[in-house]
């Protein structure tokens, strides 16, 4: 019953147009809805209240416009990400089941709450450990709650002290002075395994990350370097999830400024390859070294790249299409054949990265005056 009168919550559209979602998205919609009205209910949960009344042992590890990510260290020795949203600067996309919260004057929930939920599951269903396994591939949950002091949401998450790929990149590998040939061998199967768990995404839940980079990818385990490997990854910030047939990813905002695909599962996929070939150069010991095999598209990696953006692929099968390309271009593997390009400089190499990797809605607020008149929301 509760799923009947949920309009939306993370199928949702934040401008006065609604699409609604595919007959196969329902059943996890009802899910999520239940799920988000029990722990709302429970929102005065012991290890949730004794986190918020220690807020003078968080620690701010980033901030922005939208909110603010801290880490706390409980009782019980776990780390937890906490990231807290300003809903009055947040375009709140989504709308809280009647019974979780609407009926209290709260209306709207940040779309990466009900996302990171229906993706990644709560670490109380999924075990201890922090919610972290060897089959985790999606960021879980710990809990989320409101606080009607501040008027902001809050997501607890298993905090991973590695960081993301960035962090990883220039803190850990880039020192030991490894080729790109050695990254590739190394962290490959992670670029499948995440090829594979956004197959998923596309196909079991008809839904879109829309938003793939280095800083969206976390790394489990700890950050000692005689620790970790760095190859698990877990993709997480789920606050742009959009369903694939969602009405944004035709508006020019999408295609135009910010040179996106239209098809957002094709868009996801190739991202993820474009962060991928990101994140060995930013590993790579030797810059010039990693720019002449990305340009010369001999190497394995470099001619999995130059597929990616350059070869047709169909949206519905983009992500095993390309785990597929990945796992017939063995890392060692080479090609006799140049498909690159001569007199190449850095800035050459860093601009062919970062195409398509950034959305750019600035010049639709100017237009639509969202600094004055706020962004328009549908009624929920």
């Amino acid at each position: 019953m509760v799923g009947k009168r949920v309009e939306s919550v993370i199928y949702s559209y934040h401008f006065p147009r609604y699409s609604r979602p595919s007959s196969s998205g329902r059943r996890p919609l009802i899910t999520v809805a239940v799920i988000l009205a029990a722990l709302y209910l429970f929102h005065t949960h012991l290890r949730r209240e004794g986190i918020f009344k220690k807020r003078d042992e968080w620690r701010r590890v980033a901030s922005g416009w939208e909110g603010e990510v801290f880490v706390y260290d409980d009782d019980d020795d776990e780390s937890v990400a906490i990231k807290s949203f300003f809903t009055k600067r947040s375009p709140l996309r989504n709308c809280l089941p009647s019974g979780g919260g609407g009926s209290g004057g709260v209306e709207r929930i940040p779309t990466e709450i009900p996302a990171t939920v229906l993706l990644g599951g709560l670490t109380a269903d999924v075990g201890g450990g922090g919610g972290i396994h060897e089959e985790t591939d999606f960021m879980p949950v710990n809990d989320f709650f409101f606080d009607r002091t501040s008027s902001n949401w809050y997501l607890l998450t298993p905090f991973l002290p590695a960081g993301n790929l960035k962090d990883v990149a220039k803190q850990h590998l880039r020192p030991r002075g490894l080729t790109t040939r050695e990254l590739d061998e190394r962290f490959r199967p992670s670029l499948n395994r995440l090829l594979d768990a956004l197959d998923r995404i596309h196909g079991r839940f008809g839904l879109c990350h829309d938003d793939i980079k280095p800083a969206n990818i976390f790394v489990a385990g700890g950050d000692e370097k005689e620790k970790n490997d760095f190859t698990h990854w877990i993709l997480a910030d789920f606050g742009n999830v959009r369903q694939v047939e969602h009405p944004y990813h035709k508006t020019l905002i999408w295609t135009r400024d910010s040179r996106q695909l239209e098809d957002c599962r094709l868009n996801d996929a190739v991202r993820l390859v474009k962060t991928y070939i990101t994140f060995l150069r930013l590993s790579s010991s030797s810059l010039s070294s990693f720019d002449d095999g990305f340009w010369d598209g001999k190497e394995s990696w470099s001619r999995l790249y130059w597929s990616a953006v350059r070869d047709p692929l169909v949206g519905n099968t983009a992500a095993n299409m390309l785990r597929e390309k990945s796992l017939s271009l063995p890392p060692a593997s080479t090609d006799t054949t140049s498909a690159g390009k001569m007199g190449f400089t850095r800035g050459d190499t860093e601009e062919e990265l970062n195409r398509g990797m950034w959305v750019s809605e600035d010049r639709a607020k100017a237009f639509a005056a969202t600094s004055l008149l706020g962004v328009p929301r549908s009624r929920c």
